[in-house]
């Protein structure tokens, strides 16, 4: 079928330290990757 994957802001263990990894993800770009992600294997894309 498929796989989609983005980056996620993490906070757990060692990364509290340093304030996190990955800040402002998912964002904008991540989000319309998913929907068009979902829409291919849903055979709803315009």
């Amino acid at each position: 079928m498929g796989s989609y994957g983005c980056r996620g802001y993490l906070s757990a263990g060692p990364f509290k330290l340093f304030g996190g990894v990955a800040k402002g993800h998912p964002d904008e770009s991540d989000i319309n990757g998913a929907v068009e992600f979902f829409k291919r294997i849903t055979g709803t894309a315009n």
